[in-house]
């Protein structure tokens, strides 16, 4: 269920949103005819180690975390970082140029280092596509969050 709280996250209601999707559960979207279990978005999400994230997107066993800012790019960066390794994939949209985007990385490897993706919502693209660094975690975080679900259901 995508929950609309803050302005931010209206920056989902974009066509870079469906290209994400694409790119990490192609099969569900039309580049394969295979079928996987329903891609589930749920917004303002605790993590394990109690950290809110804006957006997470889970299909079986893989896992997106997304941070949503307008234009906080220093915030939203050390805030990734931190939330990285709890998810397979990671990324950050920030309602900026790619070129903007691209100027701020440069004073920020460690982004690139983590995988951590961009986004411009700004010129509606992927900038830079996320890559999977540790398994492991994104699994026991996808494990927890079953768990809580179906507590929060009985």
């Amino acid at each position: 269920m995508i929950e609309v709280r803050y302005r931010e996250d209206l920056l989902l209601f974009s066509n870079w949103f469906k290209e994400l999707l694409r790119k990490h559960f192609g099969g569900q979207f039309g580049f394969h005819l295979e079928f996987k279990p329903p891609v589930k978005v749920s917004t303002h999400v605790r993590t394990v180690h109690n950290m809110e994230v804006d957006v997470v997107v889970t299909n079986g066993s893989k896992t997106i975390g997304i941070e949503l800012k307008e234009v906080d790019h220093d915030k939203a960066i050390r805030q990734a970082v931190k939330r990285r390794r709890e998810f397979d994939y990671f990324y950050i949209v920030l309602d900026l140029s790619v070129s903007t985007i691209l100027s701020v990385l440069r004073n920020h490897p460690e982004a690139l280092k983590e995988g951590i993706g961009f986004i411009s919502a700004q010129d509606n693209c992927i900038v830079i596509q996320s890559y999977k660094i540790h398994k492991r975690e994104g699994k026991r975080y996808l494990e927890i969050l079953r768990f809580i679900e179906n507590k929060q259901q009985d």
